[in-house]
């Protein structure tokens, strides 16, 4: 392995670890739309049309469904968020460590679904872990210690 590629490699350890903020920032901003449906929900008996009258706001009519809608996706975009955001993380220490290549594989294919940093991210780190000495440094490494008697 030449110098060359231990520098690349700790430059994708680097920017795994931007990813995953970046992943996590996202993940939090999907708290907006649980915080809406929440209010949908708790306000949707004022956002009803009325005998006397129509809705507050012509434009305003949502029933409470509409709430738990925003609530339920909310909730399953900020667990898929995260759990990316930590499968990324770990991928960034696996590399970092030279261990678990084939996680760290597996991890770089899933990637490339977030388009575009986690696409241009996966496919550089999946041409970087198909080098052989790349490889073989990952083998050195994960080699048990023979045991002492």
């Amino acid at each position: 392995m030449t110098q060359n590629d231990s520098h690349h490699l700790d430059l994708m350890v680097t920017l795994h670890y931007v990813l995953a903020g970046v992943q996590s920032f996202f993940a939090m901003t999907q708290f907006i739309n649980i915080a809406l449906g929440v209010l949908l929900v708790l306000n949707a008996d004022s956002l009803q049309p009325t005998p006397e009258g129509p809705a507050p706001h012509p434009l305003i009519f949502f029933p409470s469904e509409f709430g738990w809608l925003f609530i339920i996706l909310g909730s399953i975009a900020v667990v898929f968020c995260l759990a990316m955001t930590f499968a990324t993380f770990l991928s960034a220490r696996s590399i970092k460590h030279r261990r678990n290549l084939f996680l760290c594989k597996v991890f770089a294919g899933v990637e490339c679904l977030m388009f575009p940093f986690g696409t241009a991210l996966g496919v550089f780190t999946l041409i970087m872990l198909s080098k052989p000495a790349v490889q073989r440094l990952f083998e050195v490494e994960t080699a048990p210690e023979p045991a002492t008697v």
